[in-house]
């Protein structure tokens, strides 16, 4: 049986440099024979570009702006449009450029036979939290809040099984099924709750009742980008 045509995919910029041959020589090498690597340059350098063909990759450049959340969130809408553009893909493994994931990842992901499947991997540059979601808002104090699994509730998740249904995890590491942008499915940016452009993505999916997974079984590493290229 044919293996499902899988595109491997994330934005990314100029800063990334620090840790793109680390992210390509994995991701150009990974354990499955059907797939193809994606960038989208949503920076403002257009040599970046010509830098990342000389890798061996496809790229799209997009238009730069100067809100860090609107061009990630431009990043991501532009690979569903290549996804929706091109039938014979069939998954997106959105991969982040600061993920580094084991070689098996994609076998890994499509043998839970899930729509939505990802990766443990943790959130933010300094307050580092399992990016899984029990929920999609809560109110605090009169502000808006994430409600994260905790790390303990994580090892106990595990001790269970590998697999485990939640309301959103992150698309550091997530293979999507390309029904879910067939659904109108896509990344948004709102000005009043603009960290996490993936959280609109996450209440989009449920909504239109897709469930997401996450495989706890292991922690992949996510470097996140050092402070001083993090503009």
């Amino acid at each position: 049986m044919k293996q499902p045509k899988v595109l491997v995919a994330a934005p990314t910029w100029e800063g990334h440099k620090y840790i793109l041959p680390k992210y390509l020589n994995r991701v150009k090498n990974l354990d499955y024979d059907n797939y193809s690597v994606l960038l989208v340059n949503n920076g403002k350098s257009k040599s970046f570009s010509k830098w990342l063909i000389k890798q061996g990759v496809k790229v799209i450049k997009i238009h730069y702006k100067n809100n860090i959340f609107e061009r990630i969130t431009d990043a991501r809408n532009a690979i569903i449009n290549y996804v929706l553009q091109h039938p014979d893909i069939k998954y997106l493994l959105s991969l982040d450029t600061d993920v580094i994931p084991p070689k098996n990842i994609i076998t890994k992901l499509l043998n839970h036979k899930k729509p939505l499947v990802g990766s443990l991997v943790h959130a933010g540059y300094y307050h580092k939290v399992p990016c899984i979601l029990k929920d999609g808002y809560l109110i605090k104090k009169g502000q808006r809040g994430l409600s994260f699994y905790s790390w303990k509730e994580v090892v106990k998740m595990r001790q269970k099984k590998p697999l485990h249904k939640v309301w959103g995890t992150s698309v550091a590491c997530l293979l999507i099924h390309r029904k879910i942008f067939e659904a109108g499915v896509k990344f948004r940016y709102t000005p009043y709750f603009h960290v996490g452009e993936d959280i609109w993505f996450m209440s989009e999916a449920n909504e239109k009742g897709f469930s997401f997974y996450v495989d706890v079984s292991k922690r992949i590493p996510h470097y996140n980008m050092p402070k001083r290229v993090s503009k």
